[in-house]
């Protein structure tokens, strides 16, 4: 029996694949939350998981381009399957995230408009983010080396991470922190749609923001890169609410000045 060889774009088409996966997963998990009628979340494991969805697609979306031009598979089938992957998993499941979780829409029908709205507006301006990557974007490695704009993946990023934080702020460990932050949980979550409003604005707008896998892919100095991914590593390791909402914070806040740096 003659056998059919596989098409070498299969892998990273593959990879590509599992980032949308994880963020249908997201939105199966978000469209199952349920809220008492003073805006309580009953079943709160299931925001986590979908909060953890998000960021286990970055994980895929960051190495399957990686791979295609390591592999030299790159192809315009692979470019369109990541952005249709990305708006689901970043744009689509991050915009109903800050909809759904507002325990204040449940209560109050003005902030239940502004968080649909606002959600709304992040959902869109990650789809015309996409749409301008892919008309301005080759598949050429140097065009892979900085954004123009706030990565969409970084805009979930920093969604999913103040999710976590929300969460695990609702029964810190004692040993970490001695004293009470009532309601915090409550304010990061309320903070939510106006944080999507900013994202969506750093998206479409024209800022500079590296490519840390390209970069760290081009590091000749490997002792470096490794100290630093170990570093990061252990914070998330021990703290990952914490640690994943302070890099993806630090990100979006210090990374245009860094690539300007680098100019």
């Amino acid at each position: 029996m003659k056998k059919i060889p596989l098409s070498p774009t299969i892998l990273p088409n593959l990879i590509t694949m599992g980032n949308g996966i994880c963020g249908f997963a997201a939105l199966v998990k978000l469209s199952t939350l349920r809220f008492s009628e003073t805006g309580e979340l009953a079943n709160p494991e299931n925001l986590i998981a979908a909060a953890w969805l998000i960021l286990l697609a970055m994980i895929f979306d960051a190495f399957d381009g990686a791979v295609a031009r390591m592999t030299h598979t790159s192809s315009e089938l692979g470019i369109q399957l990541d952005s249709m992957c990305d708006l689901i998993s970043f744009g689509v499941a991050p915009g109903l995230l800050v909809v759904m979780v507002n325990p204040a829409v449940f209560v109050n029908p003005f902030w239940s408009r502004v968080a649909w709205l606002f959600g709304l507006t992040y959902t869109l301006a990650t789809l015309l983010r996409l749409a301008r990557f892919n008309t301005e974007t080759s598949t050429e490695e140097k065009d892979h080396e900085a954004f123009l704009g706030l990565p969409s993946p970084a805009a979930a990023g920093m969604i999913a991470s103040l999710t976590l934080l929300s969460q695990f702020m609702v029964e810190p460990p004692q040993y970490l922190f001695s004293f009470s932050y009532p309601r915090v949980e409550d304010f990061l979550l309320r903070s939510l749609p106006l944080l999507a409003l900013v994202l969506a604005y750093l998206m479409v707008s024209r800022i500079p923001y590296p490519h840390l896998v390209t970069l760290w892919a081009k590091q000749k100095k490997t002792s470096e890169v490794l100290s630093t991914c170990l570093f990061v590593g252990v914070c998330v390791a021990l703290l990952p609410e914490v640690a994943l909402a302070v890099l993806f914070a630090s990100f979006v806040i210090l990374a245009p000045f860094w690539q300007v740096s680098l100019a």
